[in-house]
């Protein structure tokens, strides 16, 4: 008996709502949630909606574009002959990564041809690169020997 004294004691302690927030407050804060919930709910809408512009106005303007600045401003900086033959690499390139107006129009390029392209890169990265830092190396060490024989001169005299 004594037990069930202190059952229903504690059931009378635990009478008051276990929320946070009291019932004055929480109209208030479902308010704020519901400003929150919207404001996330508008945001999505506008990005959806400009995602669904841009692939039905813009897009097919900027994916069929071959021009690129970032190359073409490559062509003051190397000889006109290697400008050339990088701006050809380009077109060829979009002929295989970019579809024609005929998707049953396919243009093979043979083995041969390949290869010449992988050994072109391979010339621009011996030339852009290796040979340029071996340049820089083998300039270093002139300068370094100029400056090591003429402190020796100076200490001689």
């Amino acid at each position: 008996m004594n037990q069930q004294v202190k059952t229903r004691n504690l059931k009378k302690k635990n009478t008051k709502p276990n929320d946070i927030v009291d019932k004055k407050k929480q109209g208030l804060r479902n308010r704020e949630t519901n400003v929150i919930s919207f404001i996330f709910v508008a945001l999505f809408l506008m990005m959806a909606s400009y995602l669904v512009y841009f692939n039905v106005f813009e897009a097919s303007t900027i994916v069929n574009n071959p021009y690129n600045k970032r190359i073409d401003n490559l062509e003051n900086k190397i000889p006109a002959k290697q400008w050339s033959v990088i701006d050809a690499v380009r077109r060829l390139g979009n002929i295989g990564a970019h579809m024609e107006k005929d998707i049953n129009l396919i243009i093979e390029i043979d083995p041969g041809e390949a290869e010449k392209l992988i050994n072109l890169i391979e010339l621009l990265l011996n030339q852009w690169y290796i040979d340029r830092y071996e340049q820089e190396q083998l300039y270093n060490d002139i300068l370094s020997i100029n400056e090591t024989k003429q402190t020796e001169r100076k200490q001689t005299e």
